[in-house]
């Protein structure tokens, strides 16, 4: 097989046997221990059948390679990121495929400040140490078994009271859907110990998962029902490593990520400070939190490793991705569904709103995305760029293909990271001038 199928464009990832194996594992723990310095490195993984003998692989060569390993078990992806932070690890490893079926597996990489390895680092600097029989390493290194749950669990609650001040959510009620994945091990304690009144709908890690481990509007309509059945003031949601989350309102309607973002920003940034958003969040939005908080938003390209490169070059305060990924640079460098699962019920709390109400403080807007399956987008997207010009439409961005404003609208339209196809997303002021403009925009494309 060829290994380098598996460097997909954000993480590792492969289907189970036939991509990502014991033996690949093994090799993947060889070659890490180079880049770990031979040191002390972080494992974990989720609940998929395959992660478990994967860790076991891994952590074979990482220790035939040198390096001692903290086996943390069970655990989210910023959990291993806070790990290798606060216990002055030399790296990490997550055993996860995310939001991906039962069938696929892989790997997270994570540096010594809990940051994530970019894809492009990986290629060239662990792609060629797998199978070179040169990182084994005469002296073995040992194991440990580390349970870090509970600090964990502290450290998020302190870092949300330190922002709000708020230290209870009783009297608030919490509809939890874990998808039966990471986030089940966390943010029911972590909500619970709040004193909410918690009500879980798939949250047995024994049962695999039920329906595909990514919350969407779509995944999430079980939540938003019960959210009605048991009159609750907000549904949470997670993907199957827990590093995005998506909320619900009381009213049981599915809140979009990029008010999510724009809710929360509001909360982090002041005056002149800098926040980090992807491309692809409500150009609206955007304007309303700069006018609101004076602060500075950051474009970054879509992706996690690229938002945390912007959050440090400009020492931004929050950043995030309209998906659901969201980080706090002063928690962990790294997406945390369970902090932002406590954050949001808190912020809720202290402002003494229902979640609803506060939504309506936001400006309206209406998104419609469309996929265009295209044989070489790329090359689409740069004939694209000059059509743009040459309508003297408005270019706000052309760092992930390009962004742009024609006839009031907002148009995104990037090359897909994973497909043969063309991402386009139109911001509009309702749903009718999106489809007209959507509909002209894309007689542009040269099919």
């Amino acid at each position: 097989m060829n290994i380098q199928k598996i460097f997909k464009n954000y993480d590792i990832r492969g289907l189970v046997p036939r991509e990502i194996n014991s033996k690949i594992a093994f090799e993947f723990g060889k070659g890490f221990a180079h880049l770990g310095n031979f040191g002390k490195i972080v494992v974990g993984r989720d609940v998929r059948e395959s992660s478990e003998k994967l860790k076991n692989s891994l952590v074979d060569g990482l220790i035939q390679a040198g390096c001692d390993v903290i086996d943390i078990g069970l655990s989210t992806s910023d959990m291993v990121a806070w790990a290798v932070k606060n216990l002055k690890a030399d790296g990490g490893v997550m055993i996860t495929a995310s939001h991906l079926p039962q069938e696929w597996n892989g790997f997270k990489f994570f540096q010594k400040n809990g940051r994530i390895y970019g894809m492009e680092e990986l290629r060239k600097n662990l792609l060629p140490l797998l199978k070179n029989k040169k990182t084994l390493n005469s002296r073995k290194g040992r194991i440990e078994n580390h349970e870090i749950t509970e600090d964990y669990i502290s450290s998020i609650i302190s870092r949300v009271q330190i922002i709000n001040g708020k230290k209870s959510l009783s009297g608030m009620k919490i509809v939890f859907d874990g998808f039966n994945g990471m986030g089940s091990i966390v943010i029911p304690k972590i909500l619970n110990r709040l004193n909410a009144d918690v009500v879980e709908i798939n949250t047995n890690l024994n049962n695999g998962f039920t329906k595909p481990p990514e919350p969407t509007e779509e995944t999430m309509k079980e939540l938003s029902q019960k959210v009605l059945e048991v009159k609750a003031d907000m549904g949470i949601a997670c993907d199957g490593d827990a590093d995005r989350v998506l909320f619900v309102d009381n009213s049981g309607d599915f809140v979009p990520g990029d008010e999510t973002l724009i809710l929360t920003a509001m909360e982090y940034a002041n005056s002149n400070q800098n926040v980090v958003f992807s491309l692809d969040v409500s150009q609206k939005l955007v304007k309303f939190l700069e006018e609101k908080r004076r602060c500075r938003v950051i474009y970054s390209k879509i992706g996690d490793f690229f938002v945390t490169e912007n959050m440090l070059k400009h020492k931004a305060v929050f950043g995030g991705q309209p998906n659901g990924h969201m980080k706090d640079p002063d928690f962990v460098l790294y997406d945390s569904g369970p902090f932002f699962a406590t954050f949001l019920p808190s912020l809720l709390a202290s402002l003494e709103k229902d979640f609803s109400e506060l939504r309506k403080t936001l400006p309206p807007y209406y998104k419609v995305t469309k996929s265009i399956h295209h044989k070489n987008p790329k090359i689409a997207i740069q004939k694209l760029i000059k059509k743009v010009r040459e309508k003297n439409c408005e270019i706000i961005s052309e760092l992930d293909g390009i962004k742009f404003s024609y006839k009031n609208s907002i148009f995104l339209i990037r090359p897909s990271g994973t497909e043969s196809k063309l991402r386009v997303i139109v911001e509009s002021e309702d749903e009718g001038s999106a489809k007209i403009v959507l509909e002209k925009v894309i007689e542009w494309i040269e099919l």
